[in-house]
């Protein structure tokens, strides 16, 4: 995927443009403008291991819910809302690429 058009800027007069070089965000290495890089998205969504299977009174559920609501009102924000959906994007390197596909294939 070539780089947004953001990244481009004027050099001079004459009309060229210069995409500044792009840093693996695993490794640092300086990746060359006209070298093959990859976006890596990350999304990480919270899951739930225990669904409500009648076996609670609803004072018990209350309970739980103003416990948990105690709990998170004592947490910032940004915590939270990271711990229920963290989004992250990357550009890397061929090498880090083939790096985290085999880690996700090791499994």
């Amino acid at each position: 995927m070539p780089p947004r058009k953001s990244h481009l800027r004027v050099v001079s007069n004459n009309d060229r443009f210069e995409v500044p070089s792009i840093t693996c965000h695993i490794c640092d290495t300086s990746i060359d403008s006209t070298a093959p890089f990859f976006d890596v998205k990350l999304k990480i969504t919270s899951g739930v291991n225990k669904a409500l299977d009648g076996s609670k009174t609803s004072d018990q559920l209350e309970e739980d819910i103003d416990s948990l609501i105690d709990e998170l009102s004592k947490r910032d924000k940004k915590s939270l809302e990271e711990e229920v959906c963290l989004e992250r994007n990357f550009q890397v390197c061929p090498t880090c690429r083939k790096r985290i596909l085999s880690m996700l294939n090791s499994e």
